[in-house]
């Protein structure tokens, strides 16, 4: 762990955008949330494996870092920004992370300094929250990381993320 850690740094500064949204990320409460639909909705070979996590499992995590975090700013990752926008209404404020389309190291970079994660069922999402320096984070990950029951996904949240 230690040895990632220390080798899994960013070689290159931010753009400008991108470190005001890291400014204020590190000045808030905040929360990142991850949503992948993409493949996740459009494959349905991946979908069949993957599925995609419910609007009730967003729900359920937003209420529930919402009731233990004070002053909440839910920062919104998405591949699929127009449909989140549409569809998760939250009561706190939201900052949409969407223009980095052609450089998703910097949407990963922005992820991992959040101070809390609502993951999806993906590794980007987990590789952003495990790979944040908070130790008191809190973390949400899908009490079912695949579709396909078959699949054991027993090993791949650590023991301390709150699983709905």
């Amino acid at each position: 762990e230690n040895i990632i850690r220390q080798e899994f740094v960013f070689k290159t500064a931010s753009d400008k955008l991108n470190q005001e949204l890291l400014n204020k990320i590190q000045d808030v409460n905040s929360i990142c949330i991850h949503v992948r639909r993409g493949d996740y909705v459009n494959n349905p070979h991946t979908n069949q494996v993957h599925g995609v996590c419910s609007l009730e499992y967003y729900t359920k995590c937003i209420d529930f870092i919402a009731n233990r975090v004070d002053n909440p700013c839910f920062f919104i990752f998405s591949d699929d920004p127009d449909w989140v926008q549409n569809n998760l209404k939250i009561l706190h404020p939201v900052v949409f992370v969407a223009h980095n389309k052609e450089k998703d190291y910097e949407d990963l970079r922005l992820m991992y300094h959040c101070k809390h994660f609502i993951i999806a069922n993906s590794s980007f999402s987990w590789w952003g929250a495990w790979l944040s320096k908070n130790s008191g984070k809190i973390v949400c990950a899908p009490r079912k990381w695949f579709n396909k029951e078959e699949l054991n996904n027993n090993d791949i949240v650590p023991e301390n993320w709150v699983r709905f």
